[in-house]
């Protein structure tokens, strides 16, 4: 039975650069559950996310992850992986516009490309801002670059082919494939759909 210091499990971007990360900046003996058939998927939309954040901690944090993550993905897959747009913020009640405002004002001090639109041009709703320059991944570019970004780092890639897991109070357990069972030292669901179809289940 192979073993490893950590199993990363995720369909997701996120999962090969925690794995990635790991390995190169804690030299963690580190495999990835995940198929190589995702590079492979066609993407139709830009995938672009947006919270309400308020309190100025928060922002300093993201700043400083953002700082670090575009470059890291820039090393990984080249510029051509970042892309950038415009994206439109609409509120259809005061409250939301009055959070909107908070952020705008707070976002002018990051020297962030926000601005407020003029209200005729949208008679239906309370507030509207346009956010220029807003990157997104191009995942079409960076998943080949990834792979083979792993590969140099010595990530070990693990078809998950019948995969199961059998997990154990402190983190660690066993990761069953269709080939093989390894025992892992610290399992990371690593996203939104790992956590969905494995968590709870043993």
């Amino acid at each position: 039975m192979k073993k490893y210091d950590v199993g990363i499990v995720g369909e997701s971007l996120l999962a090969p650069f925690i794995a990635g990360l790991l390995k190169k900046n804690h030299q963690k003996k580190t495999c990835l559950f995940l198929s190589r058939r995702v590079q492979h998927q066609i993407v139709r939309k830009i995938n672009l996310s947006f919270d309400t954040i308020t309190r100025p901690e928060s922002w300093e944090m993201l700043n400083c992850a953002v700082k670090e993550t575009f470059p890291t993905l820039a090393k990984v897959g080249s510029n051509a992986a970042v892309g950038k747009t415009h994206a439109l913020v609409l509120s259809h009640t005061q409250s939301g516009a009055n959070l909107l405002s908070h952020m705008y004002h707070y976002l002018h001090g990051m020297d962030v490309q926000v601005e407020r639109l003029a209200d005729d041009d949208f008679p239906h709703v309370r507030a509207a801002y346009r956010a220029r320059g807003i990157r997104f991944i191009r995942p079409s570019v960076l998943w080949p670059a990834v792979f083979d970004w792993l590969k140099k780092l010595g990530v070990d890639i693990i078809e998950p082919d019948n995969l199961a897991i059998k997990a154990h109070n402190d983190g660690s357990g066993e990761i069953r494939t269709a080939k093989a069972t390894f025992d892992i030292q610290r399992i990371v669901l690593a996203d939104e759909g790992s956590i969905q179809q494995y968590a709870g289940r043993q």
